[in-house]
């Protein structure tokens, strides 16, 4: 019952560029950031193909040219030692394989909320470590959402999943400001309070994609 996107298997067999090249992009990237000054973690969010590659479908014609150019990429970027670096793809497979479920939603393109929590983990150690507490985070039981997935399919249809989410009875939320109105962005400004030792102090910056923006909920409470 899982779908995939054919798009994450297509770019696989005929990339936009080398595999150095990415790697080396980012590696610039990051590294730019930390010559400044600040800390950085870099983090990869894996396609569900990625993850679960056990669950396309039998006799896939492209499977040989998806299984390689994925393999090279995420072998290269743990190699090339890339400032902050953490590789989600092990760390996602590791934690399916430890609970059995999927960590991805089946109709949609993106992890669940369990698999964000992965994620969420491995950011929150990085920048605070010991600060992760597993008791804040609460299981709510399965809930609808419409899977992308089928909507790119002309037929929209609800399934459901479990739902996990942070609570932290100690931070309080501020007002959230907006800071563009530009269709389809996402330039917002949160803040937290918190007695001494809840939160992550100071300024941090966000470059996200819709991964990121699905796990935003769990994130922001870590944050001052």
């Amino acid at each position: 019952g899982f779908l995939f996107l054919a798009d994450a298997i297509d770019a696989a067999c005929s990339p936009h560029g080398p595999v150095a090249d990415t790697v080396a992009h980012l590696d610039r990237f990051a590294t730019i950031i930390e010559r400044s000054g600040r800390e950085s973690v870099t983090m990869i969010a894996p396609d569900k193909s990625t993850v679960h590659p056990d669950l396309l479908p039998d006799g896939l014609a492209t499977f040989d040219c998806f299984e390689k150019y994925t393999e090279d990429l995420w072998t290269s970027l743990s190699a090339a030692d890339i400032p902050g670096y953490h590789d989600l793809r092990e760390l996602l497979q590791s934690e399916a394989n430890a609970t059995r479920e999927p960590l991805y939603l089946r109709k949609d393109s993106h992890w669940d909320s369990r698999g964000s929590l992965t994620m969420v983990r491995v950011l929150v150690d990085a920048l605070a470590p010991g600060s992760w507490d597993a008791d804040e985070v609460n299981y709510r039981g399965l809930g609808d959402y419409t899977g992308d997935l089928t909507g790119m399919q002309g037929k929209p249809e609800v399934d459901q999943a479990p739902q996990y989410e942070v609570a932290r009875p100690d931070v309080v939320a501020g007002e959230t400001e907006v800071l563009d109105d530009i269709e389809g962005g996402f330039n917002r400004r949160f803040t937290n309070s918190a007695p001494d030792g809840q939160l992550i102090r100071g300024r941090t910056v966000l470059f996200l994609d819709s991964f990121g923006l699905v796990a935003l909920p769990q994130i922001v409470p870590y944050f001052e």
